[in-house]
């Protein structure tokens, strides 16, 4: 039955999708993305996530998460490690260049052995 809905559950194609990404170095890294489609107008979007770690936070990961498209949509996350357990992050989603129209958020995290407790704030649309 598998093969079956293999068969029957693919879709037509619509066109072309390219991605490329690329490691510039060992903390940063950026990729493209193209789509081209028969339906849809074609469109294109740039991320970029750079990484770093603190030695005084035992190697944990930080990071800046960043992706833009060409329609104007914006979504970006971070992340900073304050100590060994606490961490920061902010987080933000536009789906158009109107400011108005953005949602933001901002937590707070105290990690414990199993479990951990956060505080979290956001606000747009």
């Amino acid at each position: 039955m598998i093969p079956i809905k293999i068969y029957t559950g693919m879709e037509a194609n619509d066109g072309l999708k390219f991605d490329v990404n690329l490691g510039l170095s060992m903390n940063f890294q950026m990729g493209f993305s193209w789509a081209l489609s028969n339906r849809n107008p074609a469109s294109f979007s740039l991320s970029t996530m750079a990484m770093f770690t603190d030695p005084r936070t035992s190697q944990k990961m930080s990071f800046v998460n960043c992706k833009k498209d060409i329609g104007g949509k914006m979504e970006f996350n971070t992340q900073f490690y304050l100590s060994d357990s606490v961490s920061l992050k902010f987080e933000g989603f536009m789906p158009n260049e109107q400011i108005e129209t953005s949602h933001v958020g901002l937590e707070i995290m105290k990690e414990f052995n199993d479990c951990h407790v956060s505080y979290k704030i956001g606000g747009g649309s």
